[in-house]
């Protein structure tokens, strides 16, 4: 898995390439924390992500409730077909937010049958 890595004055956009699977999760991991700890706004886009498994929503949510309970915001785009795949068939559509507390609720929570992130 590859990124490349984009300070703006919205944020901080991290984009990932490639295979996201439990073969790459340290280095995501390494990634994440780096960059929630970088700014106060992370957008992770995913639309180049090839292949990946549980562990690339392990992280991510993982994330998302730390980057909560630090004050920060985060958020996910541009699913490739492959995150789509996986959202789908893990079973990871959600119906409601998994962190009340969070103002953009969970990543994965679906709206008339569509995933909102």
């Amino acid at each position: 898995m590859d990124s490349k890595v984009e300070h703006t004055e919205n944020g901080i956009t991290l984009t990932l390439y490639g295979d996201a699977t439990i073969q790459t999760a340290v280095d995501l991991k390494g990634v994440l924390v780096r960059e929630l700890g970088g700014g106060d706004n992370l957008t992770v886009d995913l639309a180049y992500i090839t292949d990946c498994d549980v562990s690339l929503f392990q992280l991510l949510c993982a994330a998302h409730k730390r980057s909560v309970s630090d004050g920060k915001a985060m958020q996910v785009s541009n699913c490739s077909p492959a995150v789509s795949r996986i959202i789908s068939s893990g079973g990871l559509n959600r119906g409601s937010a998994c962190m009340t507390e969070a103002q953009d609720g969970c990543f994965w929570q679906q709206k008339d049958g569509e995933v909102t992130k």
